[in-house]
């Protein structure tokens, strides 16, 4: 009869073992990582005698270079865990691959997220310090899982911000990733604050800009202190956008840059909040921000298209939100009309050169313009499928 204490050894001896060996080797002191002090191996035998003296010695003999293989290979895997974990997922991957030369970098276009946490430091000055932690965990966790699930990449975590890109190989796609990474930031935020309130600890809300520009993506720094990320005009004008975001009471700011790159289905859904002089930025800024209740429609599948000359393509089409035909519905469309929410969001700012948006603005729509219903790409076909109806 096995005993509990041995059930490891059910399956060796249900399939005929009749030997078993366990060997451990501890490393030295200095050799310790974390919690792995050592190395175990169990070897089986179903010869009639066992492994005999000659095999145990033979086995003894191996374990050592096992034991060295193991630990190279647990060492490279936690290298790389480590340098993702810290520098991010793209930049660690780049610095493992031997991209550690000080200032060599590559000229990349990229979607770049902003963002940080509203009213911040009265929270901290008014919280006991063991709460900031947690709170920056907290909201950090949202933030980043968001940005990771729709393919972006954390390049910094500063404070209470936090600076990301999605690389834009495809702009478009690249700029509907960040939107689809806010909605599930400004969802998952609601859900934290009603625990955190639940159990009286601060709330915050998370403000964000988003751009789209060129940067120089490498190394920077001294011979002993290096940095993976990104610099360029692009990054100065995302952080001053972010700084627009009180003033103008939006918690999603976007640049003209992002919303001319974001497609013409989703920059419909777009609403102008004015145009901004930035300190630091040459020209004025036309910021935007989405409709309320904005979501990113999401892929279903559809009937078959028949395309000349070619196999049927599944269509896929996109459902919009009921939230989105309200909001449409509240727009003015006539002629000329500027949008009411970006009317009432705009605000005269003290030493700031304020300019009323161009009566361009797409959140005013002629009525013989209105939005067609949805539409959608046909995933590795390039054949574009639509529905059209009017609001």
């Amino acid at each position: 009869m096995i005993r509990p204490i041995f059930l490891l050894l059910r399956k060796p001896v249900t399939q005929g073992a009749t030997d078993y060996l366990v060997l451990v080797h501890r490393f030295a002191a200095e050799g310790v990582i974390g919690e792995m002090d050592c190395v175990y191996s169990s070897w089986s035998s179903d010869a009639p005698d066992g492994f005999g003296e000659d095999g145990v010695v033979a086995l003894k003999r191996l374990a050592p270079f096992l034991k060295l293989a193991l630990k190279s290979a647990a060492l490279a895997r936690i290298a790389g865990t480590l340098a993702q974990t810290y520098l991010g997922r793209d930049p660690g991957r780049r610095v493992m691959s031997g991209r550690i030369v000080r200032g060599v970098a590559e000229k990349i276009g990229a979607v770049l997220w902003y963002s940080d946490l509203h009213g911040y430091t009265q929270i901290s000055d008014n919280s006991p310090p063991e709460q900031i932690i947690p709170l920056l965990n907290d909201y950090a966790e949202v933030v980043v899982s968001a940005v990771h699930g729709h393919g972006g990449d954390v390049l910094k975590l500063v404070g209470d911000g936090t600076l990301a890109i999605f690389p834009a190989d495809n702009r478009e796609e690249a700029c509907r990733g960040a939107l689809a990474a806010a909605v599930r930031v400004r969802k998952g935020v609601i859900k934290l604050n009603g625990k955190r309130a639940a159990t009286g600890l601060p709330t915050s809300q998370v403000y964000l800009a988003l751009h789209v520009g060129d940067v120089f993506y490498g190394n920077i720094g001294s011979k002993d202190r290096l940095d993976f990320t990104i610099i360029g005009p692009a990054v100065n004008e995302v952080s001053r956008i972010l700084a627009m975001s009180r003033s103008v009471e939006q918690d999603v700011l976007l640049s003209a840059d992002f919303a001319d790159a974001v497609g013409s289905e989703m920059r419909r859904r777009l609403v102008s909040v004015g145009r901004y002089a930035l300190r630091g930025v040459a020209q004025p800024l036309e910021l935007f921000t989405p409709e309320p209740d904005f979501e990113i429609p999401q892929p279903r599948r559809g009937k078959e298209l028949r395309v000349p000359h070619g196999r049927p393509v599944p269509a896929v089409v996109y459902d919009r939100p009921a939230g989105a035909v309200r909001s449409l519905r509240g727009r003015s469309l006539a002629g000329g009309g500027e949008d009411r929410n970006a009317a009432q969001s705009r605000r005269d700012l003290p030493g700031q050169d304020v300019r009323p948006a161009d009566r361009g603005d797409p959140g005013a729509r002629p009525a013989a313009h209105r939005p067609i219903c949805s539409s959608g790409w046909s995933r590795g076909t390039g054949a574009r499928s639509a529905r059209r109806s009017a609001w």
